[in-house]
């Protein structure tokens, strides 16, 4: 089972990464670099893909955090407010999404029913999307390195409040990516 989830989740990271994007597409080089950014977060997040929903919160709370990328309440909605000042942004995404299931309008977004969509694996294509776009607040260039990006992880991710480590991420990373 977290072969198969692993395998999942790497090609969704590739997808994302390339696909989502802010105004100029990126290199396969920067996208290579970006999805495997996007793994490790997931891979570390999730407990290594078991989890889609933060452990100690009823599934119906708006408390914790939600997907296979574990993003919280504040960040979806700083996601969703970025998306809607992009208008080219949220029309590529949306297209996106619209491909793989079409099942959320992120231009009417229902924040109850992004949460309870993200605790599914159908949900797993917008996590990352929120992962991904939760990542363009920073403005410094993704590392070239899984040891580099696991502390950017833990950054930029994490934070500095969060109880993992960049060690963490980068375990998380190494367990799975060969999976």
């Amino acid at each position: 089972m977290i072969y198969h989830n692993a395998k999942w989740v790497r090609c969704l990271s590739y997808l994302i990464a390339g696909c989502v994007y802010d105004q100029t597409p990126p290199t396969r080089e920067y996208a290579d670099r970006t999805a495997r950014l996007l793994f490790m977060t997931a891979a570390h997040e999730s407990g290594g893909f078991r989890h889609r929903r933060q452990i100690g919160f009823r599934r119906d709370s708006t408390r914790g955090a939600f997907g296979l990328w574990q993003c919280e309440v504040g960040s979806i909605r700083g996601s969703l407010e970025r998306l809607h000042h992009s208008p080219p942004l949220l029309r590529r995404t949306s297209g996106l999404l619209a491909s793989l299931d079409g099942m959320v309008d992120l231009a009417a977004p229902d924040l109850r029913r992004i949460l309870l969509y993200l605790q599914t694996p159908a949900g797993d294509p917008l996590s990352c999307v929120f992962a991904r776009l939760h990542y363009f607040r920073e403005s410094s260039p993704i590392p070239k390195t899984p040891i580099n990006m696991a502390a950017y992880a833990k950054r930029h991710y994490n934070t500095a409040l969060g109880s993992a480590t960049a060690a963490d991420y980068l375990s998380a990373y190494e367990r799975y990516w060969n999976a």
